[in-house]
């Protein structure tokens, strides 16, 4: 049986964005020049979504985000979807 596909973002999903300092619960991290706020639980969390689904980073983090953000959520070379910006 196939498992479903699970497209998984990181800014406003993963990273919370909060204004500084952050809710309690959170770390802070420096990542490429950026800083994450996640909260401790996100490990296991996405850990268990593992387990059900394939995951797919889905994000303008692009390769960077299994580079730098699955070790900190527990995800070995996660593939991605290639995405930019684009207006008009």
């Amino acid at each position: 049986m196939t498992r479903p596909t699970l497209y998984l973002d990181i800014d406003g999903v993963l990273n919370a964005i909060p204004d500084p300092p952050g809710p309690p619960g959170y770390a802070v991290y420096e990542m490429d020049g950026f800083t994450i706020h996640l909260h401790d639980e996100l490990k296991g969390m996405v850990a268990t979504l593992g387990q059900h689904f394939d995951i797919v980073w889905f994000t303008l983090w692009n390769e960077r985000a299994s580079l730098l953000m699955g070790p900190q959520v527990g995800l070995d070379a996660t593939p991605h979807l290639f995405t930019s910006w684009h207006i008009g």
